[in-house]
């Protein structure tokens, strides 16, 4: 009995590859989300510290100079998280359309799988059926041989 070729066997295995480096992709962008993630609490925290020193000066006289550089550095600051948290959005968006990539890479592999075991198991009836013939044929010449 010869092995079972399913015909689309390149196919397959080209879009199990895709498929892998579909997974790459979306665990880079996975890295990337949690960096800017983590940049953003940084950011935030700066905003704390700034805020608590501010706080601290509240008994003693700031001069105006003082209280505008804790100000420009508050709205730097809180302009660094928006930036921050449209790249996420960003990442999030692109997460999302690879995501969808690797979903129909993911439908298309299990669609030719389930063809191949189609295939292999009617394969697996034919070579049955062939070797019930065989057998069959064989009984027949021998059963003429002792008649």
């Amino acid at each position: 009995m010869a092995p079972y070729k399913f015909p689309l066997e390149r196919v397959l295995n080209h879009k199990e590859s895709l498929k892998e480096l579909q997974v790459g992709k979306v665990k880079e962008i996975d890295v990337l989300i949690q960096r800017a993630e983590e940049r953003r609490e940084s950011l935030e925290s700066e905003v704390d510290r700034i805020s608590n020193s501010i706080l601290q000066q509240r008994g003693k006289e700031l001069s105006a100079g003082e209280l505008l550089g804790y100000y420009r550095r508050m709205g730097i600051v809180r302009e660094e998280i928006a930036r921050v948290a449209k790249e996420i959005e960003g990442l999030l968006e692109r997460r999302s359309k690879e995501m969808e990539v690797l979903l129909e890479l993911h439908r298309e592999i299990k669609m030719l799988e389930k063809l191949k075991e189609k295939g292999l198991s009617e394969y697996r009836a034919m070579e049955l059926k062939r070797e019930i013939e065989m057998i069959d044929e064989a009984n027949v010449v021998r059963y003429a041989r002792k008649e």
